[in-house]
């Protein structure tokens, strides 16, 4: 064999080997960690991904200069300088109970609430929020894994025509306005179901809402889907109050602390009981001190999903 034939032989095998790689490169990949013996799904926490993908072609309507995500976002800035370790409370479960509701508004922020779109007097609930500097979200229910437990009205599940789907979307997502995007309340069957996930995705991407999986489930594969449909994603780092006792949210509250000062950034999600909502209160006024910045949810969104890194406001303002 000549010389040339040799090197173009050697150069086909090598972009086959190139093709082969990018192509394993899959965005569907199943959570590496699952609960340990006698552990609760709760306590699951899954590590950070730190597997290279292309970056996000965001979703850029020639009518708008950013994405809704950022629009509605409680702070302008963000750029992926990482200062101090980042620490994000997400409060779930609000508006159904309207005093917690309040007082949870009311705390040190800022804080992400989400909403549950079937409570009531949510514009004014949410609006509160908002002046208070606190970010929002759609509190999404969703179909869980037992039949025990009730994820509320219009719940998302599995099976359903996908316009039937389409209609609870739609009427969960229009509960309220001026939300960065949504995670999902219950959700342990839903959130491992492609179908329907791709219909929600579908609709976060057209809104420019971003997707925190709440991660109920070690095997959902909410995050990947939103990946495909280039909707702006991250999960949960830990639970907070999954175990009612003082106790128990202390050592959470510890733990984020720690995955925080390990990782960069925490995204703890916590409940408006009264215990924990005492906790929060007396420790969120430590965490500057300690040296952690307290920030919502979009401010960890660039570092957190690294399709977007490298991407700064300063982007979207020209």
């Amino acid at each position: 064999m000549s010389p040339s034939k040799i090197f173009l032989f050697a150069f086909l095998v090598a972009c086959l080997g190139a093709c082969s790689f990018f192509s394993s490169q899959d965005d569907t990949v199943k959570p590496s960690i699952e609960p340990q013996s006698g552990q609760l799904m709760m306590d699951y926490m899954p590590q950070p991904q730190t597997a290279q993908r292309q970056r996000i072609p965001l979703n850029l309507p020639n009518a708008i200069a950013k994405p809704m995500w950022m629009q509605n976002a409680a702070l302008p800035d963000f750029t992926n300088e990482i200062k101090k370790p980042k620490i994000v409370i997400v409060i779930d479960d609000l508006g159904v109970v309207y005093d917690n509701a309040l007082r949870t508004a009311g705390l040190p922020g800022p804080l992400t609430l989400a909403y549950l779109p079937y409570a009531r007097n949510l514009p004014d609930l949410t609006e509160q929020a908002r002046r208070n500097g606190h970010e929002l979200m759609v509190h999404l229910p969703m179909q869980p894994l037992g039949n025990d437990a009730d994820p509320g009205p219009n719940a998302l599940e599995v099976g359903l025509e996908p316009e039937e789907l389409e209609q609870r979307i739609q009427k969960n997502l229009d509960a309220f306005d001026h939300y960065v995007g949504v995670n999902n309340h219950m959700g342990s069957r839903f959130t491992q179901d492609q179908e329907g996930l791709e219909v929600l995705m579908a609709e976060l991407q057209k809104r420019d809402v971003l997707y925190l999986d709440s991660r109920t489930s070690p095997t959902s594969i909410a995050e990947p889907t939103a990946r495909r449909y280039n909707v702006a994603t991250t999960g949960r780092d830990v639970f907070l109050d999954h175990v009612i006792s003082e106790s128990f949210i202390q050592s959470a509250l510890k733990r984020t602390e720690d995955h925080a000062l390990k990782y960069g950034s925490v995204i703890a999600i916590g409940h408006p009981h009264d215990l924990t909502l005492d906790a929060l209160e007396e420790w969120l006024p430590t965490l500057a001190k300690k040296g952690f910045d307290l920030v919502p949810i979009t401010s960890v969104m660039t570092e957190r999903d690294i399709r977007i890194q490298g991407i700064s406001s300063a982007e979207f303002n020209r």
